[in-house]
């Protein structure tokens, strides 16, 4: 499940507690979590979403291409579910960028 996306998708029409009931609500049929845990997990989502898009109005290009979402054009079953190696090889050249040092992964 997308959960950045789920939020994105409902950030307008609900309130923040309506929002986080509902996110943490979802995170359970998917997480064995407790509701405390899967509305801390919630929260975290809603806010960081919140926190991107109010990134979005600013005037300063270079953090707007870090926090990005970069339109793949790959179905999930294409590049393996769980595969995030071309999310990381993406977010690791931006960071190698932004700091001019070079990143090793193993």
């Amino acid at each position: 499940m997308d959960i950045e996306g789920f939020v994105r998708k409902r950030i307008d029409d609900y309130t923040y507690e309506d929002l986080t009931a509902l996110l943490a609500s979802r995170i359970r049929e998917y997480k064995d979590l407790s509701e405390e845990n899967s509305c801390k997990m919630a929260e975290a989502v809603i806010d960081e979403v919140k926190t991107t898009l109010e990134l979005n109005s600013l005037d300063d290009d270079f953090l707007k291409e870090i926090v990005d979402i970069p339109k793949a054009d790959v179905a999930m079953g294409k590049m393996g579910v769980g595969s995030g190696e071309p999310v990381i090889s993406l977010f690791t050249e931006k960071l190698q960028k932004l700091f001019q040092v070079q990143i090793l992964l193993h």
